[in-house]
């Protein structure tokens, strides 16, 4: 069976992902490399296994979240399906049997805010993991921070954290440097671990909830920035990211679950 691990010692597929971010840098975009990639398939995995969801498709929830944005070597626009297509000949030319890449290619294939939806477990956890990642160690450039909104909004993020709290147990996954700088990620740990991305502060932790709050029957999951109101007003945030929230608040409800948004310490969603 194929890992992540796998996947990720593949040259061909490292290339795609390193091309693919250079043709957004070509464009003003923020980072979409394999930092980026690493961080989303440790928390896409994280977010499965809080949920104890089975083995195998925590498995696959990562290794989707981690090439879910290759399309973008072909273009911006619908990536998401272009990305389903490659992967979907990567995979299978990897040796990957069909079953598992077809659960792989519909993830990926609905993972974006302007057409996508939950179709599936593993497309809720992708959906959640990508749009949580919000932070200033995506900005290539910091001169840009005045001219492009995304740029600055990112920036701002000092922290970035997505929490998945159960009946038994809570999974927190923050993502950026101390230093702020960007990073190269390396998949997750399994429940019960503390993991780390490559060269990055990241950290996924599973707890026993003894003293947390009352959630009620439905698991609770928790994105909660920092961000800083000198460089970004908090209503740029939603100015450009409300559709990607409520595609989150649809993916969380697929799951099961309760999502919510927290910035500044404040409940906004």
């Amino acid at each position: 069976m194929l890992s992540l691990a796998d996947i990720k010692r593949e040259p061909e597929i490292r290339h795609y992902l390193d091309r693919a971010d250079g043709v957004l840098e070509s464009i003003g975009y923020t980072e979409h490399g394999r930092r980026h990639a690493g961080v989303v398939a440790k928390r896409a995995r994280a977010v499965m296994e809080a949920l104890e969801k089975p083995e195998r498709e925590c498995e696959l929830a990562a290794i989707a979240a981690y090439l879910h944005d290759i399309g973008n070597v072909v273009n911006r626009d619908h990536h998401a399906q272009t990305g389903a297509t490659l992967a979907h000949q990567l995979l299978r030319e990897a040796g990957m049997p069909i079953d598992d890449t077809i659960e792989v290619v519909t993830a990926i294939g609905h993972h974006h805010e302007t057409d996508g939806a939950p179709v599936s477990d593993m497309a809720a956890a992708l959906i959640l993991a990508d749009k949580s990642d919000v932070h200033r160690s995506r900005v290539r450039d910091k001169a840009m921070i005045q001219l492009d909104i995304h740029d600055r909004v990112n920036y701002a993020v000092t922290h970035s954290s997505l929490k998945v709290v159960g009946p038994r147990a809570a999974t927190e996954m923050t993502g950026e440097r101390e230093d702020g700088g960007p990073a190269v990620g390396n998949g997750g740990g399994r429940a019960g671990e503390e993991s780390s991305v490559e060269g990055d502060t990241a950290s996924v932790t599973v707890a026993d909830l003894e003293d947390d709050e009352d959630i009620g029957e439905k698991p609770l999951i928790t994105l909660a920035l920092k961000i800083d109101t000198s460089i970004s007003p908090v209503m740029e945030y939603f100015e450009i990211f409300l559709p990607r929230m409520i595609l989150s608040n649809r993916a969380a409800d697929r799951l099961g679950a309760v999502y919510k948004l927290v910035i500044n310490e404040t409940t906004l969603l």
